[in-house]
């Protein structure tokens, strides 16, 4: 889906730089391109990091005493 994604959002900046408009609808682009990147970072650190680097602070769960 991501990909998908990711492809969508490429080809309609292509098309969009293309045509000349990308300075008046550019400012609405940006909530979509921030949602994207924020979820591939997630599914970086929670598919990636978290099984590759387990001696990595953020793997381990914090403990109250």
């Amino acid at each position: 889906m991501l990909q998908l994604l990711s492809a969508s959002l490429a080809e309609t900046m292509t098309s969009i730089i293309d045509d000349g408009c990308f300075p008046r609808v550019a400012p609405d682009l940006i909530p979509p391109q921030m949602i994207l990147i924020h979820i591939l970072q997630r599914d970086v650190i929670s598919n990636h990091l978290l099984n590759v680097e387990p001696d990595w602070p953020w793997a381990k769960q914090p403990t109250r005493p």
